[in-house]
C-alpha cells in the first residue's frame, strides 16, 4: 500500500463522505477492513456488528487502485 492510498483510505473511511457519496443513512458504526490484491486495495465496510435487528444494514465495498482512484464502488 502506498501513500496515495492511505490518505484515500483515510478520506473515505470518514461517515460524512459515504453518507454524501451514497445519499443514505447510516445507522451504528462502520466498521472496515483492509486487504491487499497485488497493488490494488480492497475495503470492505458494514454497520452490522453495531445495529439492532430493526435497523438498516448497511455495506459497502470498494477498490482503490495504485494512484488513488476509486473503483467499483458497491452498495448494498
Amino acid at each position: 500500500m502506498n501513500t496515495k492510498q492511505t490518505k484515500v483510505i483515510q478520506m473515505v473511511t470518514k461517515p460524512s463522505w459515504i453518507t454524501w457519496k451514497t445519499n443514505e443513512y447510516i445507522d451504528g458504526n462502520m466498521a472496515f477492513s483492509v486487504t491487499e490484491i497485488g497493488k490494488t486495495v480492497y475495503v470492505h465496510g458494514s454497520n452490522t456488528d453495531s445495529i439492532e435487528w430493526w435497523q438498516k444494514q448497511f455495506i459497502i465495498q470498494f477498490f482503490i487502485g495504485p494512484r488513488g482512484g476509486i473503483n467499483k464502488i458497491r452498495v448494498y
